[in-house]
């Protein structure tokens, strides 16, 4: 169901964009405090 506020439904996309953005940036920092070495489960 869509939002009816256009600038609610910009606000929360803006919300999500920003989270993945710091989600990538810790994703980076951690590997490189491992050394840069591929994940192995």
């Amino acid at each position: 169901m869509p939002l009816k506020n256009p600038i609610d439904q910009h606000r929360t996309q803006w919300r999500v964009s920003s989270l993945s953005a710091q989600l990538a940036r810790w994703a980076g920092a951690l590997r490189e405090a491992r050394g840069n070495t591929p994940y192995q489960a």
